[in-house]
């Protein structure tokens, strides 16, 4: 039995798309403890600028979101599709309430410190193969979150339009290799 607790946070809208299936191969090569979270069908509301954080260290929405801040997790796998070149917008709603973290820090001087994590980043998409704004977004979600992204550990499948990114061998590949980079896989 391990101890190891891995969070996924789910930010597609499709159970079968093509998120859900390298999820699926993601969760193959997982041990220990599982935390699904979907974006889309969780209980997750975006920063309302209520300034409750500006009065008391955290956000003080009472949703999902507590269950990413747990900070009881060693790993954390973001995935989502890319939508107009950047994560869905359930995501972006995730993202927002990490104001409190910034106001925590820079207004109130107590930054708010999480326990180090590894991350994977899992990303598809279809149209101009772009996901540049997508990473960018998923490295500040996962540096929030003191989680490092190791060396080929953001995944990505940018031509799903022609290749279902189950069938992307590449990325397929880079997947199951990541959890070899990050040490988050079942022992040998």
């Amino acid at each position: 039995m391990s101890d190891i607790k891995t969070l996924i946070i789910n930010g597609s809208p499709r159970p079968d798309g093509n998120t859900a299936k390298l999820l699926e191969i993601a969760k193959e090569n997982l041990v220990g403890e599982i935390v699904e979270l979907s974006a889309y069908y969780g209980n997750f509301a975006p920063c309302n600028d209520c300034r409750d954080c500006h009065k008391k260290i955290g956000c003080q929405i009472k949703d999902d979101f507590n269950i990413i801040t747990d900070d009881d997790y060693d790993n954390i796998i973001i995935a989502s599709p890319i939508y107009m070149g950047t994560l869905t917008p359930p995501m972006h709603a995730i993202i927002s309430r990490f104001q409190a973290n910034f106001v925590a820090k820079h207004f109130l001087n107590s930054p708010i410190k999480y326990r180090p994590k590894r991350a994977i980043v899992i990303l598809v998409g279809g149209g101009n193969g772009n996901g540049d704004e997508a990473i960018r977004l998923s490295k500040f979600f996962c540096a929030t979150l003191n989680a490092v992204i190791d060396g080929g550990s953001i995944v990505t499948s940018l031509n799903t339009d022609t290749v279902p990114a189950v069938e992307d061998a590449d990325a397929v590949l880079r997947l199951r290799a990541s959890f070899r980079a990050t040490k988050i896989a079942k022992s040998s």
